[in-house]
């Protein structure tokens, strides 16, 4: 299972690569700024696997079976993509409420 999840991580990721790089080619920076955010989310999941083992492995010792290591695994990428989408939803908040504020003031 692992196996399978570490090859949908890289497919995303593949993906969001080649779309924010399409959105650079028609100069949508906001665009590609989203895509490689999300690219670069799922790389660093990685890193807060760390978070997601280290509570588990102080608190009940090291993951004794598969089931647990791949939940503890896909867990740090699905916080980094979670985490990714929370701070493009507040960028995209305050900036429609930049938008708004302009249109009122012109």
């Amino acid at each position: 299972m692992l196996y399978l999840v570490r090859w949908a991580v890289g497919v995303f990721m593949s993906a969001f690569l080649v779309l924010g790089y399409l959105a650079i080619r028609r100069k949508e920076i906001a665009t590609h700024r989203a895509w490689m955010m999300r690219a670069y989310g799922l790389g660093m999941g990685a890193g807060t696997q760390v978070l997601t083992h280290l509570p588990w492995t102080l608190l009940v010792g090291m993951p004794a079976d598969t089931a647990t290591r791949t939940f503890l695994m896909t867990a740090g990428w699905v916080i980094n993509v979670l985490v990714v989408e929370w701070i493009l939803a507040r960028t995209a908040k305050k900036r429609g409420r930049g938008m708004q504020e302009a249109a009122v003031v012109s």
